[in-house]
């Protein structure tokens, strides 16, 4: 028998359903029709889909669904040693989101009940009325006896490495980001030899015999640069494959603003490369140019 039902709205998916229907009839009316209703959908389903949050309770479990209910999560009250009331800090986000210590679901707010485990793992229900869905728990699961002292010395233990895994989470991600930062914005690496001509910038690089070349030349601009088709752009740094006017598909390890350029010609792609300094890519462009003439 059912013993408690309570369904919240998530407001900022509401906001982002009004947007996105908003967005799509600008496009439908002044672009693309089909696109238009394609965003106009895409907008639906995401609310359709995560719009709500419903919990139930009956006589032997939590229950929780998003939606419609395509994502659900069932606990069993044999499995809980206790539960509490909660405050979740506002980066935890809405959701299904990790925690330290735990999952958290949640669709609005900031309140949550959070059920101990007797695995010592954690979940957190996001409600708009945790003293009800409390009172609630009272009355079906009862009260739970308090925690013991090696029980509680174990959930510190759980929180301390909790809290060093999602530090390291969001550090380690920062890390790289920042060394791949650093990588990109070094100047590339570029060699000339009687065998051909390399180039290497992180990720990219690019190796041509010099019999493949068809043609060097040294540029003072670049034609309009159309697509990323596999590259990294950041701020004057360009670094991989890209799609230029006129001249189409090829490599770049360029600086903008920085000319000349030196654009190296296969019969089926380019590599343009260019430095900060201009003595050094006319350089290149010389020692290039000298190598591809005697082919």
């Amino acid at each position: 028998m059912l013993e408690y039902r309570h369904t919240q709205i998530g407001w900022g998916i509401v906001v982002l359903l009004f947007l996105g229907l908003l967005v799509a009839a600008i496009v439908a009316i002044r672009a693309d029709l089909m696109g238009g209703v394609t965003l106009a959908l895409v907008a639906l389903v995401v609310f359709a889909l995560f719009g709500t949050m419903t919990v139930t309770l009956d006589e032997t479990h939590l229950t929780l669904w998003f939606g419609i209910g395509a994502f659900r999560k069932r606990i069993a009250f044999k499995e809980v040693r206790a539960y509490r009331p909660v405050r979740n800090p506002w980066y935890y986000g809405w959701g299904i989101r990790w925690f330290p210590g735990g999952w958290l679901y949640n669709v609005w707010g900031f309140l949550a009940v959070e059920l101990l485990l007797h695995t010592g793992a954690r979940v957190r229900v996001g409600t708009s009325e945790p003293e009800v869905l409390i009172a609630q728990l009272q009355r079906v699961v009862g009260n739970r006896p308090p925690l013991t002292t090696a029980e509680i010395q174990a959930e510190r233990r759980r929180a301390r490495i909790s809290v060093l895994v999602f530090v390291g989470a969001i550090l380690a991600p920062l890390a790289i980001a920042l060394t791949a930062i650093y990588l990109f914005a070094k100047p590339p690496t570029v060699s000339v030899s009687q065998a051909g001509f390399s180039v290497r910038s992180g990720l990219y690089g690019e190796e041509i015999p010099l019999e493949r070349v068809t043609g060097v030349t040294l540029e003072q601009t670049l034609p309009r640069v159309l697509l990323r088709t596999n590259g990294l752009a950041f701020r004057r740094h360009l670094r991989g494959h890209f799609r230029l006017a006129e001249i189409g598909d090829g490599q770049l390890f360029v600086e903008l603003g920085s000319p000349p350029y030196v654009i190296v010609r296969t019969k089926t792609d380019y590599v343009i490369v260019n430095f900060d300094d201009a003595a050094r890519t006319r350089e290149l462009y010389a020692d290039l140019a000298a190598r591809v003439g005697k082919y």
